[in-house]
């Protein structure tokens, strides 16, 4: 974090106080970019699922509109992120921003506030027990049908169906998580290789 008389870096934000600090304690915020930072963002022609490439710029406009307070920040990082994604092989049909919307920013950030976490919300304390969701975990073997059985509609079909017998409390605020286990994987079976020169070294010495 660092810290300056009129404005603070923490993590992706700038804080820099308002003209009207004084009277009003308003501040403005920015995204905040490190003067290193070298916009190495997934490149288009990676072997990544095309919707992965795509999220990257709607992702990222999304943490630049709530960053930015003001429009012109705003604009001045999707124009900046737009020529570094160009570079890295993006068509410009798919780097299209939604404007700047102060309304949406707005609703966007109470939600965020207004967000139930284990029981907490940015309000208080919360005695409800329905802010804590209902979670149930599937485990089983991954296949490729399994999007295709719609398990979640299944899933929420029986949670309502035990409820018109229970009553409508019966796992309220239900959240299914389909887990696959994984027994062996691209990093697992590679990451060994990194010491090969080492494990060579290690070997010629024990044999002289």
């Amino acid at each position: 974090m660092n810290v300056e008389r009129e404005c603070v870096h923490y993590l992706d934000l700038e804080i820099e106080k308002h003209i009207s600090y004084p009277d009003t304690g308003k501040v403005c915020t920015r995204t905040y970019i490190k003067p290193k930072c070298n916009h190495q963002y997934l490149p288009f022609f990676s072997q990544h699922p095309t919707h992965c490439k795509l999220g990257v710029f709607r992702g990222e406009a999304i943490r630049h509109m709530l960053n930015c307070s003001a429009q012109a920040d705003y604009e001045f990082h999707i124009r900046r992120m737009r020529a570094a994604l160009l570079r890295r092989g993006y068509p410009s049909g798919c780097l299209k921003a939604p404007p700047y919307d102060a309304t949406l920013r707005r609703n966007m950030l109470e939600r965020l506030r207004d967000r139930p976490q284990c029981g907490f919300s940015a309000r208080g304390f919360s005695a409800d027990k329905r802010m804590t969701p209902s979670t149930m975990i599937l485990k089983c073997q991954f296949s490729p049908q399994l999007r295709r059985a719609g398990l979640r509609t299944h899933f929420k079909r029986m949670v309502q169906a035990v409820r018109t017998h229970i009553g409508e409390d019966f796992l309220r605020n239900e959240r299914l998580i389909i887990a696959h286990p994984i027994r062996d994987n691209s990093f697992l079976r590679e990451y060994k290789l990194n010491f090969v020169e080492s494990t060579r070294k290690s070997t010629t010495r024990r044999t002289s």
